[in-house]
Parts: structure tokens; C-alpha cells; sequence
């Protein structure tokens, strides 16, 4: 029944995407959460960045639901700004190094990130 209904709304996703609904068809792809499609559809609208920092941080709450942390971590570090979350993200998953990378990048030290940690 889940995968029927997913299908579903995929479908209406194309249709509504072609008859020029974007909002609609945005509504789709982030219930079904086709992260990819959701951020291009999001881009091309030229979404405030408030909203599209929105829809970055609802798939990726969903993305890190089906375990795709690293693709969650991206949309938060990119689109929401927010590495803390993102490096967390990674940790929850196991992946370390990348996280290590990220805090490196961002210019978050090991000792603000182990008094993150305790709080």
C-alpha cells in the first residue's frame, strides 16, 4: 500500500511539475523523498533562503531516518548552514572521518566539538 501510494505521488509529481505547479510538485518529491529532485525543483523556484533551508532540513531529517547520513549532512552544511548538526549527523552514522573533515573545513576544533558533546 506505501509503495503503491509513493508511486502515486511520484506520478503527480511529474504531472504537476509539467502543467506548472512547482509548489505542488515540491510537496510531492518531499513526501516521497527524492532529496535530489526536491532541492533541484527547490533551486529553480529561487526559494528565500529561509524556505529553502526548510526544505533542506525536512529531507534531511528524513534522509538520516533512512540512514543516508552523508547525504543528510551535506543538505544541512549547504543549504541550512549549520555544520555542528551535519558533523553530528555524520557521527550518528559512523562515518568519522568525513565528520572530522567537515569540522576541519569549517573550522571547528576537536575540543569544541567534545564540549558540544557534554552539553
Amino acid at each position: 500500500l506505501l509503495c503503491c501510494r509513493l508511486v502515486l505521488l511520484g506520478k503527480q509529481w511529474y504531472q504537476r511539475r509539467v502543467r506548472g505547479m512547482p509548489k505542488d510538485a515540491l510537496t510531492c518529491l518531499r513526501l516521497t523523498c527524492q532529496s535530489e529532485l526536491a532541492i533541484s525543483l527547490a533551486t529553480q523556484m529561487s526559494l528565500p533562503r529561509d524556505q529553502m533551508a526548510g526544505v533542506a532540513e525536512q529531507l534531511a531529517g528524513n534522509l538520516k531516518r533512512e540512514g543516508k547520513h552523508s547525504k543528510a549532512a551535506y543538505l544541512l552544511d549547504r543549504f541550512c548552514d549549520d555544520p555542528d548538526t551535519a558533523v553530528e549527523f555524520l557521527c550518528e552514522g559512523c562515518l568519522f572521518s568525513e565528520a572530522l573533515q567537515l569540522s576541519h573545513v569549517r573550522g571547528r576544533g576537536a575540543s569544541e566539538l567534545n564540549s558540544r558533546k557534554t552539553e
